[in-house]
């Protein structure tokens, strides 16, 4: 989308500038299309950060994606998990190697190796349907939870309303 903006930008520079924000796993597209300075000169790119909480699962080697949801606090996950709203990962597209490998050959059990910390993230994704209504429910949050909810996100968003203009 970036790059089609950016295609009608050179014509119209006048028109306001676009950012994107990418999952955590397309750093490489964000850093391709932001090395090309004339394409800064309309849109940037962003990735989500990746936040505190699952930085321990990552470090293990879990491959959680770093996603929009990833960003909610582990009280919105609960929540969700209570309602029903997630699904179980697959373990062989999130687990390690190694443990995925000790799984198969009956060295570990399910859930080893796993802090309950982030058990919850490396476990469940949001289902398609609870994603929107999660996003929407904290789109409607006042602005003091909101703030006190997306602490994570407050930084990506600082850094894309600075380059979009809207804030020094």
């Amino acid at each position: 989308m970036l790059i089609g903006w950016r295609s009608q930008h050179k014509h119209h520079p006048d028109r306001p500038r676009a950012a994107g924000i990418v999952d955590g796993d397309a750093t490489a597209q964000k850093t391709e299309f932001n090395s090309h300075p004339k394409n800064t000169m309309s849109g940037k790119c962003f990735v989500y950060p990746k936040p505190r909480y699952i930085r321990p699962a990552l470090a293990a080697g879990f491959r959680v994606p770093v996603t929009l949801e990833v960003l909610y606090p582990r009280a919105v996950w609960e929540a969700a998990l209570e309602g029903e709203q997630l699904t179980q990962r697959n373990p062989i597209g999130v687990y390690p190697e190694s443990l995925v490998k000790d799984l198969a050959l009956g060295a570990a059990q399910p859930g080893d190796r796993i802090a309950d910390a982030w058990r919850i993230f490396v476990d469940y994704d949001f289902s398609p349907e609870a994603k929107i209504r999660t996003a929407n429910q904290m789109a409607r949050l006042p602005d003091n939870q909101a703030r006190a909810h997306l602490t994570e996100f407050e930084v990506l968003l600082t850094d894309v309303l600075g380059f979009l203009g809207c804030i020094e």
